[in-house]
Parts: structure tokens; C-alpha cells; sequence
């Protein structure tokens, strides 16, 4: 069937341009069905018995076809080998027109019939099936709007170019767009994109959804393993600004770039100048920002054309603003959401993801630790009730650091908030914790004009509140507590909202929206941002919302709150989110034990090995359940030399770093001392088991003996007694 328009839910005519738009995914059976139109990129996967390799399409001039129907191509089936960038094939593959003009027909030549220097079959056949990526019904199917395909335009015909529209507006998808034709024209082989660092989640979602044939590489990690990985190959590569600078300054050798992108220019300029100007001094020869709008101080122009265009920001004198903008204003596009709003719809929603940093994450996994102790402990008395008081304790440690007004979401939230009023638009911050949060939030927000919207406020102060809001131009933060009560109008000329911290169901936050913009979204369309934390409980129950199908983007408009709270059980908090598990009876923890040698003649060896690598890993877990361990979790994927568990007990109190181990020799005090550094290195291991299906040294016992219960051995006659015990042996 052919795709669907997203933002009329209509389905995209085949016979509106004269041209096929392209395949994403053609794989050669003996029919072949074609959907037309289809997305820009094409990776042609020949399938016969045994072999199915992707092939990557080289990019060609459209032929020249009759206006009018263009019937589906009728493809014969051929044998392929495809070993990497060259194709070779028993016999080269004609693609012509039929007499008519119309059809495609594909024939087979016999080995040696191509004429000299005649092109490949694949380059034959790529014109037909690869359309550009800005063929209006492609990038509209793919949920590309008008005004983005227009910066898609204006990135193509400028190598050095400023695209400043509102934020919310969608200006990395227009990028993306770009990239798709110049990476298929191969204009541009290797991409550099640089962002705050909880922008990268986002850049991620809109590569996969228009470029995902590109391989991408996030550099992330400690600074010695993101400079190892550097010289490693990916299409679009991807890193926080400050890590950027960073590798710069040790003199890092990065690889040779054809296009570098940088976002959230305007936050970055005032947060990160320093970082922005070393970023600058790249020798890239495209090279886009993107921002929240132009900039107003001569000194933030100049940053900008310092990165942008060096030989313009260097120009004799010291140019004004208005002479800069003059140089430049051929490669910058301003639009305002007001300009686009008939483009765009009414509202959309965007989730920032951010991490905890070191020291934050240490307080968070304490007391997650606390958290989970206290829920075991309660036993048959736990309630919903528990659960939600130990959901919103967690999510208090994320939000600040200690004694501060610094965090990871507040960083995410200046740079919004930078962004968003350097355009002179307004912002709504809600909080679900009132004063605890809002009085750490608000000298954060004071240098934006912020007005405070107490729920414990008179009737009268609220209102005064909201009538400063809307009416001074100076005050373009709105901080409410999400108990605090509307004036049943919209917050125009307010289009921002931002849930700091929130409530887990997304129908609550739906209502509070609905509270402060009753008709959805003001003359201005409306955009909602929501701060995640990875790692944390928040993304425990992300997962859950989202298997289930319940995010805020997903729920009808008419949803209840009470509706979700009997989707997601308490059965379902208790195991998906806070992983806390009816425990068995405990029993004592395994001493070092032996005999020295397995015992017979090799009977419980065989019948060990017999066991494939999953059932050895879930008859692994089985025994540490009766080992008192509430939660296990596998660190590494089962494999035939065996894998690597998390094991818990006391709600996450009590951790263990496991390795289980099948292996045909004695176990040394190599590999027991190799556990315990690395158990060492984890912050939440109390110590270390080690597991095999043989026996240990003597020196190796001793080494256990001698760790003060850093370490435990359960050897191949321990596994054996307890896998007979749980049925998994005989």
C-alpha cells in the first residue's frame, strides 16, 4: 500500500510527479512488489539461499521518462555476490524501457556480452529507484513539512549557512534532509554534528527516521576512550560541545570532516563561549548552525561568523551589527513560529533526556539502595502508595545537585530557556514538587524575567501573577506549580511549556496543559518539552508507558488519569520499575569450597557441558534466587564460555558482580583476582562470585579465604548439587 502523509493522514498519490520517488528497502525475489512513493534513501538487499548482504546505492542522473503513469518495474530474478563496494555477478544485467516507454524490464546477458566501459547493473538501475530527498511527496510522507524542505533548500545552496527559525520548529530534520542528498550525491562522506549534550538523543531519532543507512557514532565515554574511538569510521558522528573542545585542546587527532553542524548556537554562546570558539578553529568546508534566532550583540556575531564564515568575521574595522548581518545576510534564515504557524500543527511534544553526572548518580544509587530496602522490608504490607512516595523521593535527588542550584536538568533548561527567550517568546516551567523545587529553580530563571504561580496563592495573587506574565515583555518565565489554577484562558502569547519534573501518568500532564491553553494551542502553535533522566526510575517507567503504548504522544485527547492507573498495575511498578521481587527464604552465603577435582569420570563435567549457553545462564539465575539473591541482571549475552550477572539481594542493598564460567581447565588465581578488580571498579558491588563447571587451584581457595568475603567460589560440584536441585540436571 502506498505511505501515508503524516500530517494529513492522507495516503500520498503514485501518480502525482512523473518520477519514482525511490525505494528504502528492495529486496530481489523471483517477484518483485514495489510501493511508490517511497523514502529517499535505497539499500538494495539481493536474497536468494544463503545470502542476504545490503548494498548501499550509489547516487546517478534521473533518466529522462515520459510523463504520465510509469508502471512498477518487472525485475528478473539474478544470482548476486556482493563482497563489499564492488559488485560481481555471473552476468552483467540490462535495464531498459520496454517499446512503449512505460515498463522496465531487466533482463540477463550472458558473461562477456557487456560492451566495454558499460555501466553496472546497479548503477543502471539506481536512477529508477532513487528519487531526491527533497521530492515533496517523499519528505511530506516522511513527516517533513514545506518550510522544512525550504532549509533543506537553503543548507544545499549554501556551504556556510545560519538557520535561525523559533526553536520547536524542526530545524534538524531540514539538516537531515540536506545530508540525504549530499551524502547521495557524495558531496559529503563524513558528517560532524555537536550539541549540548542532552540535544544528541534527539539528533539520533531524526537520522534514524531520514538518513538510517548512515552509519552514526556517538562519542561519549571518558575522554581517553573517546579519543581512542576517533579514528574509527562512521558517516555522522556525534558529541557534546565540552567534549568536543575538550579532545581539541590535548591535540586530539580528529578525522577530516566535509560538514560540521552545530546547534543550539545561541545557548552554547552563552554558556559555553569558550568551548564554542575552540570548536570554531575546525578546517571543515560546509559548515551550518542552528539557533533559536540572530544574534543581537556585535561580539555574538562575530562568534558566529568566526565559526561560519572566518574571512567575513575578520573583515577590516570593527563592523557593527547591523554591517555584519549585511555580510552575511545571504546565508541566514529567520522564521518565526507565528510566519510558519499555518505549516506547522497546532502542538508538539519533545522529550530531553539527560544524564546524571558522577557525583549525582553516586547520591541517586544511594538511594535508590534506601528506597528499595524500605519497599522489601515491607513485605506484604507494600502499597501503591509506597511506591509513589519512593518515586517521588528519587526523583527529588535528580533534580539538583547537592547543596547547589545546579543539576544536569537545570543545565537543560537554561539552555532552553537561552534559546527560546533570545527570540523574545515566553515559557511556562511546571514543577510537581512547588516550593521545594521552585525556590531552588528561580535564581536559575531570575536573569529571564520569571514570575512565580503559587498553588497556595489567593485567587487574586494568581491572577496578578498570570496578568504580569502575559503583559510585561520583560517576564518570559512563568515557574507554576502544577496544582495552581488557570483563569480558563490561554497564556497567550506564551507558546513554550516545560515539565521540569512531572507526574508519571501522562494524562495528568495533558490536563495541566489543557488548564493553562484550553484550546490546545494558542494563534502560536504550542511546544511541550518533558525532562527525562536515563538511568534512573524515570526510564524504568518510560519503558513501561511506552511497551504499552501510553506516552503523553500516544493518549486520545479525551483520556482519564484513572484510565492509565489500571493499565499499569501495581504488580507492574513493583516488578518493571523498582525490580523488586517476592524473595525466597534466604540461606548463607556460599563458602569457598572443593574437593580438588571433579569427582568420577567426568560424568558431571559432561552433563554440565551438555547444558546450551541460555540454559546454563537461566539455571545460573534459578540458583542465585535460592541463593537469596532478590534481582539478577546479565551484564553480557549467554555465549558457550558462559557470561556475566548483577546479582542483589535486600532490595539492591547487596550487590555481587557473577561471573559463571564453562571452561575445561582448573580456575586460577588470575582469574579470581580479575573479578575482583572489576567488582572493585563498580560502585555497586559490595564483592564477587565466581561460578564454574570445573574446580579451583588451592592457591585460588586461598585467595577467597583471604578476601575478608570480597570473593565466593561455587565450583562444578556445587553447580551440579543445586542444577539437580532446580530439575535442570539429572
Amino acid at each position: 500500500m502506498p505511505p501515508v502523509r503524516k500530517a494529513t493522514g492522507q495516503a500520498v498519490s503514485p501518480l502525482k510527479r512523473p518520477s519514482i520517488a525511490g525505494v528504502r528497502e528492495l529486496r530481489f525475489r523471483t517477484v518483485a512488489i514495489f510501493s511508490f512513493p517511497l523514502p529517499p534513501s535505497l539499500a538494495v538487499r539481493p536474497t536468494e539461499p544463503g545470502l542476504a548482504l545490503p548494498v548501499r546505492v550509489a547516487p546517478a542522473q534521473l533518466w529522462n521518462l515520459n510523463l504520465g503513469r510509469l508502471d512498477p518495474p518487472t525485475l528478473a530474478p539474478m544470482g548476486s555476490n556482493l563482497m563489499g563496494p564492488t559488485i560481481e555477478t555471473p552476468g552483467s544485467v540490462l535495464v531498459e524501457t520496454d517499446s512503449m516507454g512505460g515498463g522496465i524490464r531487466a533482463g540477463r546477458r550472458a558473461p562477456g556480452e557487456a560492451a566495454a566501459g558499460e555501466a553496472t547493473w546497479l548503477s543502471r538501475l539506481t536512477p529508477l529507484l532513487l528519487a531526491p530527498a527533497l521530492e515533496p511527496e517523499v519528505a511530506a510522507a516522511l513527516g517533513a513539512r514545506p518550510y522544512q524542505q525550504d532549509a533543506a533548500q537553503a543548507f544545499l545552496a549554501n556551504p556556510r549557512f545560519l538557520l535561525a527559525d523559533d526553536i520547536g520548529t524542526g530545524k534538524a530534520r531540514a539538516v537531515c534532509l540536506a545530508l540525504a542528498v549530499l551524502t547521495h550525491q557524495r558531496e559529503v562522506h563524513r558528517t560532524l554534528i555537536t550539541a549540548p549534550r542532552e540535544r544528541l538523543a534527539h539528533w539520533h531519532d531524526e537520522l534514524e527516521a531520514f538518513v538510517p543507512e548512515l552509519l552514526r557514532r556517538e562519542m561519549a565515554g571518558s575522554d581517553e576512550v573517546r579519543r581512542s574511538e576517533w579514528p574509527g569510521f562512521g558517516q555522522v558522528d556525534l558529541v557534546a560541545v565540552p567534549d568536543l573542545a575538550r579532545d581539541l585542546e590535548a591535540g586530539c587527532d580528529l578525522p577530516s570532516f566535509d560538514l560540521i553542524v552545530i546547534d543550539s548556537f545561541i545557548a552554547l554562546l552563552r554558556r559555553q563561549a569558550v568551548d564554542l570558539r575552540r570548536v570554531s578553529g575546525l578546517e571543515v568546508p560546509r559548515r551550518w548552525a542552528l539557533a533559536g534566532t540572530v544574534p543581537v550583540d556585535p561580539e555574538d556575531w562575530r562568534t558566529l561568523l568566526g565559526f561560519l564564515s572566518p574571512d567575513i568575521a575578520s573583515g577590516p574595522g570593527r563592523a557593527g551589527t547591523g554591517e555584519l548581518r549585511e555580510r552575511f545576510t545571504q546565508h541566514t534564515l529567520r522564521r518565526s513560529k507565528t510566519e510558519l504557524a499555518r505549516q506547522m500543527p497546532r502542538l508538539t511534544r519533545q522529550e530531553v533526556w539527560v544524564d546524571l553526572d558522577p557525583e549525582l548518580d553516586r547520591l541517586y544509587r544511594q538511594a535508590l539502595a534506601v528506597e528499595r530496602e524500605r519497599l522489601g522490608r515491607l513485605g506484604g504490607s507494600l502499597s501503591r502508595s509506597h511506591l509513589e512516595a519512593s518515586l517521588d523521593n528519587l526523583k527529588q535527588v535528580c533534580n539538583f545537585t547537592s547543596d547547589s542550584y545546579d543539576g544536569p536538568k537545570v543545565r537543560a533548561l537554561i539552555d532552553l530557556a537561552e534559546e527560546i527567550t533570545s527570540a523574545r517568546s515566553k515559557l511556562v516551567v511546571f514543577t510537581i514538587f512547588g516550593e521545594a523545587t521552585a525556590s531552588r529553580l528561580q535564581p536559575a530563571l531570575d536573569a529571564f524575567g520569571v514570575v512565580r504561580l503559587k498553588a497556595d496563592a489567593s485567587p487574586e495573587e494568581q491572577a496578578e501573577a498570570l496578568t504580569r506574565f502575559r503583559s510585561q515583555p520583560g517576564r518570559r518565565v512563568l515557574l507554576a506549580d502544577v496544582e495552581a489554577r488557570g483563569d480558563d484562558r490561554s497564556l497567550d502569547p506564551c507558546s513554550y511549556i516545560l515539565h521540569f519534573d512531572h507526574d508519571w501518568n501522562p494524562a495528568h500532564r495533558r490536563r495541566l496543559e489543557q488548564r493553562f491553553f484550553p484550546d490546545l494551542g494558542p494563534a502560536v502553535p504550542l511546544t511541550v518539552y518533558e525532562i527525562w533522566v536515563r538511568g534512573t526510575v524515570e526510564e524504568q517507567y518510560h519503558r513501561a508507558l511506552e511497551v504499552r503504548h501510553l506516552l503523553a504522544s500516544n493518549l486520545p485527547q479525551d483520556t482519564q488519569p484513572s484510565d492509565l492507573d489500571e493499565r499499569l498495575s501495581f504488580e507492574d511498578w513493583r516488578r518493571e520499575v523498582f525490580e523488586i521481587a517476592t524473595a525466597p527464604p534466604k540461606v548463607a552465603e556460599p563458602k569457598a569450597r572443593g574437593t580438588g577435582a571433579l569427582p568420577g569420570t567426568g560424568t558431571l563435567r559432561s552433563r554440565l557441558d551438555s547444558l546450551t549457553a541460555e540454559e546454563l545462564a537461566s539455571a545460573a539465575e534459578a540458583m542465585l534466587a535460592l541463593l537469596g539473591f532478590d534481582s539478577t541482571r546479565r551484564l553480557t549475552e549467554p555465549k558457550d564460555g558462559g557470561l556475566a550477572f548483577l546479582a542483589c539481594r535486600r532490595g539492591g542493598a547487596d550487590c555481587r558482580l557473577v561471573h559463571c564460567l564453562r571452561t575445561g581447565k582448573n580456575i586460577g588465581v588470575q582469574e579470581a583476582r580479575t573479578l575482583i578488580d572489576e567488582a572493585e571498579q563498580r560502585q555497586d558491588c559490595r564483592g564477587a562470585l565466581l561460578l564454574v563447571t570445573t574446580e579451583f587451584t588451592p592457591a585460588c581457595k586461598k585467595l577467597a579465604e583471604d578476601s575478608g568475603g570480597r570473593l565466593a567460589l561455587l565450583s562444578g560440584e556445587d553447580l551440579y548439587r543445586h542444577f539437580r536441585e532446580l530439575g535442570v540436571v539429572p
